[in-house]
């Protein structure tokens, strides 16, 4: 958002400064706690959503199911997204992750190495079959996006909220 300020002999820069000050505020308070608040949401429902699919043995990978709040090294996430023709290139600081970072399953003593080819299917690991995928996480992020359209709607109506308090 830009907001242009300018002098005039009505008080408007101090009044338009102030309110530039309040609505700052109001998105340090607000919005990191609302996004980190409405992430843990949809690692949850990816959890329910992995049980209710069946993807479940031992539970492991369930248990892996987590959120990564930060790129290794205060980096972040490269991710290309693709619609047809166009392919986008976006940075992330923060991803939704099934597998990996050390979790290990109880039964079989390997690395829960396995959660990108139950979530998207594929070959197993022998090449002898395949595997139909059922993409939890996808779904639970799918599924969340009306209640996240909602907070950033209620979000910006506190933001409009702030800049018109006296």
């Amino acid at each position: 958002m830009v907001v242009v300020i300018w002098k005039d002999d009505e008080g408007t820069e101090a009044k338009a400064i102030a309110a530039t000050y309040r609505v700052e505020k109001h998105a340090e308070l607000n919005f990191k706690d609302m996004i980190e608040n409405w992430w843990y949401k949809v690692m949850v429902l990816a959890k329910q959503l992995a049980i209710s699919m069946g993807v479940w043995d031992t539970g492991a990978l369930h248990d892996s199911i987590r959120i990564i709040f930060e790129a290794p090294a205060g980096t972040f996430f490269e991710v290309s997204i693709s619609f047809g023709p166009v392919t986008r290139e976006i940075r992330i600081d923060r991803a939704l992750v099934a597998g990996g970072g050390g979790f290990f399953n109880e039964k079989t003593g390997r690395e829960v190495d396995y959660g990108l080819i139950v979530h998207d299917g594929g070959r197993t690991s022998r090449g002898t079959g395949w595997i139909t995928g059922r993409p939890f996480m996808t779904m639970a992020v799918d599924m969340m996006i009306p209640e996240f359209d909602e907070m950033m709607r209620a979000f910006m109506r506190g933001q409009g909220r702030e800049w018109e308090r006296n």
